[in-house]
């Protein structure tokens, strides 16, 4: 390959996966996360699930059914959005459903609807504080990979890395 002069092949761009791939930013957080939930230690017991574990799990889908409403919220609120929020939404009730599902032997996650929360009249700041919602989740969920045992770290790690994309995919920095 020979290269024009001026350009050097470290400063050479390819773009292999073309638009809407994960940025550089994305894919490290998701590394960090997924490392994060590797290291943890396997606290689980018999059944495949520990009280702790419980816990978390419990914690992980009020989060989610707090985004959902969070969602529903902005949705109603700025129908004009609802292209930009529909991916993401979507995703999250799969995050919900997911979570739902118990190991054998455990009492699954409560299923309560919490109160949505204020949501702004401008449809640019409605967004920011969806982002900020994801953002403030997916710290919770990385601090909770520490904790977690073998059989849910590595879920509540692919849900922060997630919710990290999402937030910025809502900010315009990618797509889902």
């Amino acid at each position: 390959m020979t290269l024009r002069p001026g350009l050097h092949s470290r400063t050479r761009r390819t773009h292999l996966a073309g638009p809407g791939a994960p940025t550089r930013r994305q894919v490290l957080a998701g590394t960090l996360v997924l490392a994060l939930a590797a290291c943890s230690d396997g606290n689980a017991t018999d059944n495949g699930s520990s009280p702790e574990d419980d816990a978390l799990r419990r914690r992980a889908a009020a989060d989610e059914q707090r985004l959902l409403a969070a969602y529903a919220a902005t949705a109603a609120r700025h129908p004009a959005l609802a292209g930009t929020l529909a991916v993401p939404w979507q995703q999250h009730r799969e995050h919900a459903a997911r979570l739902a599902e118990s190991p054998r032997g455990s009492s699954g996650p409560s299923t309560a609807a919490p109160t949505a929360p204020p949501v702004p009249a401008n449809a640019s700041a409605a967004v920011r504080a969806l982002a900020t919602l994801e953002r403030s989740v997916a710290t919770t969920r990385r601090n909770a990979c520490a904790a977690a045992g073998r059989g849910l770290a590595p879920l509540l790690g692919t849900l922060a890395a997630a919710e990290l994309v999402h937030a910025d995919v809502l900010l315009g920095g990618g797509e889902v």
